[in-house]
């Protein structure tokens, strides 16, 4: 087992979750989707039984990325968090809209939480219409098809652990701020001050800062060329080219992936070992008159190559 399976959710894992899952639906005769996706809310494995409604995949996706984006475990009603695989209603802003994960599940594994997983037959959960009440939960709340489908799924989880052992992140806040800084230094050097933004192999952001006098949205921008580099595998200036003069190619897969693709120079992917473990994103340094001739990517390039 490599590095990847034992920090992450797996494929199989999530399979494995998702199987048993519908073993249930298919008890309570419940046509549903079950989705499981990972910390950073992207689908590693869905299913969608037949019959079940279209609407239930939107649902289950965004459910089960609600509770996930919560990273910390989420709050018990008696105030506690919950252990590994606990089903529990909450209320959770996403994409300025409030959803209402009823039988979503957040996946912990060795004490962090790695993806989540949810239920839906295409209806608003805690609706009247929605799956009859079967039994009270061991916590105490009333439960539906939809909660007894994720707990039946989650059972075979080992609440000490989670899913399988766990190992520190391949890329931490220790190691982004070691790029950023290294960043800063190279820019400094130059005269051009930048927005610097790491993320993880996940996309998920760990570090970024604006240094004095950068262009207010350098951040930002940082940003958007960290995600593209991760996105693609590859530096973002590898990508003016291939999307110049192509607006509608590049709106159609910005719509896809979800975020907002900037196909300039500055972001640069990290690997180590040969393997992705996230990007760097730098942008600002050609608003500088006394930039030195350092571009963005230069920036970005000396610091990974400065670890």
């Amino acid at each position: 087992m490599d590095t990847t399976e034992l920090v992450y959710l797996t494929l199989a894992e999530a399979r494995g979750l998702i199987d048993r899952g519908l073993d249930k639906a298919r008890d309570l005769g419940v046509a549903a989707t079950i989705a499981v996706v990972d910390a950073g809310g992207r689908v590693v494995s869905l299913s969608r039984v037949d019959d079940a409604p279209l609407a239930s995949l939107n649902h289950a996706r965004l459910n089960a990325e609600a509770v996930a984006a919560q990273g910390g475990l989420l709050a018990a009603p008696d105030g506690e968090g919950n252990p590994s695989g606990s089903v529990v209603p909450a209320a959770k802003s996403m994409q300025d809209q409030t959803i209402h994960v009823w039988g979503a599940a957040q996946i912990v594994k060795g004490g962090r939480v790695v993806g989540g997983m949810a239920a839906s037959d295409g209806r608003e959960m805690g609706d009247d219409a929605s799956f009859d009440a079967v039994e009270e939960t061991t916590l105490g709340v009333g439960a539906d098809g939809v909660v007894l489908i994720l707990e039946s799924a989650l059972t075979a989880l080992d609440p000490r652990t989670g899913v399988s052992p766990v190992r520190p992140c391949p890329l931490g806040l220790y190691e982004a701020r070691h790029y950023a800084d290294s960043a800063i230094e190279r820019a400094s050097v130059a005269g051009a001050p930048i927005g610097v933004a790491i993320v993880d192999e996940l996309g998920r952001l760990i570090q970024m800062d604006r240094m004095d006098g950068s262009p207010l949205a350098s951040g930002e921008l940082a940003e958007a060329k960290a995600m593209t580099a991760l996105k693609f595998r590859r530096a973002s200036s590898t990508l003016t080219d291939e999307f110049r003069g192509h607006s509608a190619r590049l709106e159609a897969i910005e719509k896809i992936v979800g975020f907002t693709l900037l196909a300039v120079g500055g972001g640069v992917p990290i690997f180590e070992d040969g393997r992705l473990v996230g990007a760097i994103g730098v942008s600002g340094s050609g608003a500088s008159p006394g930039g030195g001739g350092e571009t963005d990517e230069d920036i970005a390039s000396a610091g990974i190559k400065a670890k």
